[in-house]
C-alpha cells in the first residue's frame, strides 16, 4: 500500500510539468496546493468588489493557502477570476522598500591587508529583497508576478512559483528562516558583482552580467513572471542582439539570435551527511578578480558578525544552481572542482548527438558548403584525456566561490556548443538536400544504383580500349562495363590516395589518347580537401579554464591553420608569429572576429578565406 501511495504522489507531482496549460480554479489551486503538502480553506462568504468597472463584480470566494511559513491569500470571482493575491511570511513584512538601490553597492567597509581588499558587508542594509515593494503600487513584486500569473485563462508559471515557495516553506523551522538564508546569498553576489563593477563600470559586458565572475544577480523575474533568485551570465550572439536592442528593433524577450542563459538558485537540503557552512568558509576565502588590463585583484567577503547577524552556521542547506539551458562540462573538470552532486540532461538534439560521439573517441565527420562550392568533408575531433563531456542540468555546490568557477566555463562551453551546432545544423540542411535527391534518382531507375553520370552508352570504340586497358575478357557484359566507369568516374571522390597517383589515367582522357601529366605539388586543385577543428585541452592553470582548440583547413580556397581558446566565453587567437605571415595574419584576425560575432564556423571561414 505504501509503495502504491509513493508511485501515485510521485504520478500527481508530475502533474506541475504540465499544469502551466490548465485553466485557473479555485477547485485546480487547491488541489495543487494540497498536493505540495500546503494546508487549504476556502471562505465563500467573501465580500463584495466595487463595480466602478465596466463588468459588474460579484462577491469573492477566498482561497487561503497555509504552510508553516507562508500565507497566500487569493480572492477569486465567479471561480475562475482573481481580483488581488496577498504573500506574507512569519518572519517578514508583506512588502518592503522599493528596490530603487539595487544597482548601487550596499553598506560595507573595506580595508587592505597585505594586498587583499577585505570587504565586511552589512546584511541590514540589503537592497535585494525577496518581498521587495514593486514600482507605483503598494504590492510587493512577488504578489504582483504571482496576480499576473493568475490574471490569465490559463497558470501559466504558477504552478512553478508555488512549488518554489513551498519548497523554502518546507525548509523553514523556528530556527531556519530560508527566505533570509535566499537573501543573504543574494546580497552576497551582489556584493561581488558591484566590487567588480568599479573596475568595469564603462562595459556594457559587464553591466548583463556576461563577464562578471559571478553573473548579475536578481531577485523575481517580472519579465517571465517566476519567483526565485536569479543568476544572468550569459547570451548567445551578445553582440548581434545588443546592437539590434540599441537600434530599438527588439526587447529582452525578443531577441532575434540564440538564448539567454540565467541561473535559478534553489535552497535544498543538503544531500550528504555533513553541514555546509557557506558564509563562515567563506571568510578566509581570497577571491581573485582580473581587472579589464590584465592586472588581478585579490579580495575577501565576509559578513559583519557584529550586528548580531544570523550566519546560518550549523543549517543542514546547500545552494542548487539549476540551469535554464543545461551545459556540457567534462565530467573530471566537476570532479577536480569538488562537485559531485548534479543532474545530467536527457536533451537529444543535433549537438548532443555530436557529443555523444566525440564522448567515444570518435570524429565527427560532416558536411559542408563553402560559398556554394561542392560540399567538404568536415571534421571534429576531441584530443585531450578524460575527455567525457555530460550536459548539466543543475549542480550543487559546496562552497559560495564555486559560482566563479563555474560560469566562465559555463560561457566556454556553450560558446563551444554554438559553434558545433552551426556545423551540425549545416550538415543536416545538406543531407536532407541530398537526401532528397537521391531518392528522387533512385525513383527514377527502380533496381539500379548506377549514377546519371555512367548512364549514358559508351561508343563500340570505348568499349575496346577499355577492355584492352585492363586485360578484360571478350564476354564481359555492357553492364559490368558501365559499372567500372561509374567507379572511374567517381573515384576523384575518394579520401584514399591512389599508389603511384602520376600514373593514373583519367577515363576520358584515355578515350582521347591523352596522358594526364604529373601534378604539381603547390596545385590546390588536387590536394586532399578537408577542414578540421579540434578540442586540444583545457588549461587549468587559467583563470577561466580556457579551452584550447586548433582549425585547420586544405582546400581550393587555400590553406590555412589557425590554434586559439575560448576564455571566459571569449575567442582569442594564440598567436605564433614565428609560423604566420603577413596574409595568414590577417586571415586569423578576420576568422577570430567573425567566430566572435557569429558564434558560426562555416560562416567565419567563408568571412576569413574568401
Amino acid at each position: 500500500m505504501g509503495s502504491f501511495n509513493a508511485t501515485l504522489d510521485a504520478c500527481l507531482l508530475s502533474l506541475f510539468d504540465y499544469s502551466s496549460n490548465f485553466k485557473v480554479s479555485i477547485e485546480l489551486v487547491q488541489r495543487l496546493a494540497q498536493q505540495l503538502k500546503l494546508e487549504t480553506f476556502v471562505d465563500k462568504l467573501g465580500y463584495s468588489i466595487d463595480s466602478s468597472a465596466q463588468s459588474p463584480k460579484g462577491k469573492t470566494q477566498r482561497l487561503t493557502i497555509a504552510g508553516s511559513s507562508i500565507l497566500i491569500d487569493i480572492d477569486f470571482v465567479e471561480d475562475n477570476e482573481i481580483v488581488n493575491v496577498s504573500l506574507s511570511l512569519a518572519s517578514h513584512a508583506s512588502s518592503s522598500p522599493s528596490n530603487d538601490y539595487a544597482d548601487t553597492v550596499p553598506h560595507i567597509k573595506t580595508q587592505e591587508v597585505n594586498g587583499v581588499t577585505r570587504v565586511v558587508i552589512d546584511s541590514t542594509k540589503n537592497p535585494m529583497s525577496f518581498f521587495q515593494q514593486g514600482a507605483g503600487t503598494s504590492s510587493s513584486t512577488a504578489e504582483d508576478i504571482l496576480l499576473k500569473n493568475l490574471g490569465a485563462k490559463k497558470l501559466n508559471n504558477f504552478p512553478v512559483n508555488l512549488k518554489y515557495l513551498a519548497n523554502m516553506d518546507r525548509l523553514s523551522s523556528s530556527s531556519v528562516d530560508v527566505f533570509s538564508f535566499l537573501e543573504r546569498i543574494s546580497l552576497f553576489y551582489h556584493t561581488v558583482f558591484t566590487v567588480q563593477a568599479a573596475d568595469n563600470d564603462k562595459d556594457w559586458l559587464f553591466a548583463k552580467g556576461f563577464v562578471s565572475s559571478t553573473g548579475k544577480v536578481r531577485i523575481n523575474d517580472t519579465e517571465n513572471l517566476q519567483l526565485g533568485l536569479f543568476i544572468d551570465y550569459w547570451q548567445d550572439n551578445r553582440f548581434i542582439n545588443h546592437e539590434y536592442q540599441n537600434q530599438g528593433n527588439h526587447t529582452k524577450n525578443s531577441n532575434p539570435f540564440g538564448r539567454d542563459h540565467s541561473i535559478l538558485v534553489r535552497i535544498d537540503s543538503a544531500p550528504r551527511e555533513h553541514i555546509i557552512e557557506y558564509f563562515e568558509q567563506n571568510r578566509n576565502k581570497i577571491w581573485k578578480f582580473i581587472t579589464p588590463n590584465g592586472d588581478q585583484k585579490s579580495y575577501k567577503f565576509e559578513f559583519d558578525s557584529s550586528a548580531n547577524q544570523e550566519l546560518y552556521s550549523g543549517t543542514n542547506l546547500c545552494i542548487n544552481l539549476l540551469l535554464t539551458h543545461s551545459v556540457y562540462l567534462p565530467k573530471y573538470l566537476l570532479e577536480f572542482f569538488g562537485l559531485h552532486e548534479y543532474v545530467i540532461s536527457k536533451d537529444t538534439s543535433l549537438v548532443d548527438t555530436m557529443f555523444e560521439t566525440l564522448n567515444k573517441g570518435e570524429e565527427v565527420v560532416n558536411r559542408i558548403n563553402i560559398s556554394g562550392n561542392t560540399d567538404f568533408p568536415f571534421k571534429v575531433v576531441h584530443n585531450f584525456s578524460s575527455n567525457e563531456l555530460i550536459s548539466v542540468e543543475s549542480v550543487v555546490i559546496n562552497h559560495l566561490a564555486d559560482l566563479s568557477l563555474l560560469i566562465p566555463s559555463f560561457r566556454n562551453f556553450l560558446v563551444l556548443s554554438n559553434i558545433y551546432k552551426s556545423l551540425a545544423e549545416l550538415s543536416s540542411k545538406l543531407d536532407n538536400i541530398a537526401g532528397s535527391g537521391l531518392k528522387s534518382r533512385r525513383n527514377s531507375k527502380v533496381g539500379t544504383n548506377i549514377s546519371s553520370s555512367s548512364e549514358k552508352e559508351l561508343t563500340e570504340e570505348a568499349k575496346k580500349k577499355l577492355k584492352e586497358s585492363l586485360k578484360l575478357p571478350d564476354d564481359v557484359t555492357d553492364e559490368e562495363l558501365l559499372g567500372l566507369n561509374a567507379i572511374s568516374e567517381n573515384a576523384t571522390f575518394s579520401t584514399i590516395q591512389p599508389i603511384n597517383r602520376d600514373r593514373e589515367t583519367d577515363l576520358d582522357s584515355f578515350f582521347k589518347n591523352e596522358e594526364i601529366k604529373p601534378t604539381d605539388s603547390e596545385d590546390n586543385s588536387d590536394k586532399e580537401e578537408y577542414f578540421q577543428l579540434t578540442l586540444e585541452d583545457i588549461d587549468s592553470t587559467s583563470p577561466y579554464y580556457d579551452l584550447i582548440l586548433s582549425f585547420q583547413a586544405q582546400s581550393k580556397l587555400g590553406d590555412f591553420w589557425v590554434q586559439f581558446k575560448i576564455s571566459n566565453g571569449v575567442v582569442k587567437a594564440i598567436s605564433d608569429s614565428d609560423a604566420m605571415d603577413v596574409d595568414s595574419d590577417e586571415k586569423v584576425t578576420k576568422f577570430i572576429k567573425a567566430l566572435n560575432i557569429t558564434e558560426d564556423i562555416v560562416r567565419s571561414i567563408n568571412y576569413a578565406l574568401l
